[in-house]
């Protein structure tokens, strides 16, 4: 069966229903989580685009990109294999093709340390091992730490875990200087500080799947006030880490213009929800919020970098 083959009825790319079908190559692209995957590599160009001004070695860029892409997809069918039991719990993920039974899971675990250890060799040879070792780090953190510990015992899972979501830019940025400094630090923190606000609201609209398939999140744990209190405090918090880059001089002050009003928006929405009487529409607006930051901020950071 060659990948562009559907399945046929009671086959491996059939949905639980017996209904419909998928595509096989559908369902081994879904493993890689490709929203996630370009979400990060976006993150990496950025670091890479800020740390070269603009003007950086594009042979460099793709290597980067390839083995960065390879070791973020490494990760993410790594849990889609280990998560498929809490999977098959939730809504929004029960139809994936792992807690499906559409592809057999050891496939997928297979495939997550094929593509992982791929991604790490590629960025140690044709980029610089310093690269290397954070993209390793981050992957081991993600799945190791992560998916495998933390996302199941604590509540602190959200935050702890966003050490690995906020690797990308700092392999961006050492793929040009091979340094870790300052800019790659104000890179880190970024990242791991937007990523709470982020992720909890989304816990906030799927607190029942996550109490359902027992998963610890923050809402589930500690209720809403607190989980509103949590994302308040990152969500201030990230105004002056954004205010970092023109402080340590890798972008112009116009960056300002652009980042301090988002900063400003996004906290001040998330701040509002004290008083909100619609939790599940103020959530909503703060998950979309949060994208709309983060695109606007990677624009800025490489607009005005230098």
């Amino acid at each position: 069966m060659n990948q562009g083959t559907e399945t046929k009825r009671g086959g491996i790319g059939e949905s639980p229903s017996g209904l419909t079908t998928i595509p096989l190559w559908k369902d081994y692209l879904s493993l890689v989580k490709p929203g996630i995957t370009f979400s990060n590599l976006m993150a990496m160009v950025t670091g890479f685009g800020l740390a070269s001004g603009g003007h950086g070695d594009l042979v460099v860029l793709m290597w980067t990109l390839l083995g960065t892409g390879l070791v973020v997809a490494g990760g993410c069918a790594w849990n889609n294999a280990h998560d498929r039991d809490i999977d098959q719990l939730m809504i929004r993920t029960r139809l994936r093709p792992v807690p499906a039974g559409r592809i057999p899971w050891r496939h997928a675990r297979r495939l997550g340390w094929c593509f992982s250890l791929l991604g790490t060799l590629i960025l140690g040879r044709y980029v610089n091992g310093e690269v290397a070792l954070w993209g390793a780090a981050g992957v081991v953190w993600y799945v190791l730490i992560y998916t495998a510990w933390l996302k199941r015992v604590t509540p602190w899972n959200t935050v702890l875990g966003g050490v690995a979501g906020a690797v990308p830019p700092v392999i961006g940025w050492m793929a040009v200087t091979g340094k870790m400094d300052a800019p790659a630090w104000a890179l880190f923190l970024l990242l791991f500080f937007w990523q709470p606000p982020h992720f909890y609201a989304l816990a906030l609209l799927k607190e029942e799947e996550y109490r359902r398939a027992d998963i610890p999140m923050w809402p589930v744990i500690r209720g809403w006030r607190e989980t509103w209190e949590q994302m308040a405090v990152f969500g201030c918090i990230l105004l002056p880490v954004s205010l970092l880059f023109p402080t340590i001089g890798v972008v112009s002050w116009g960056y300002v213009w652009m980042v301090l009003p988002l900063g400003l928006v996004f906290a001040g929405l998330i701040v509002a929800g004290r008083w909100v009487k619609d939790r599940d529409r103020w959530a909503q607006r703060v998950f979309q919020c949060s994208l709309v930051y983060l695109v606007g901020w990677m624009v800025a950071t490489v607009a005005f970098a230098g």
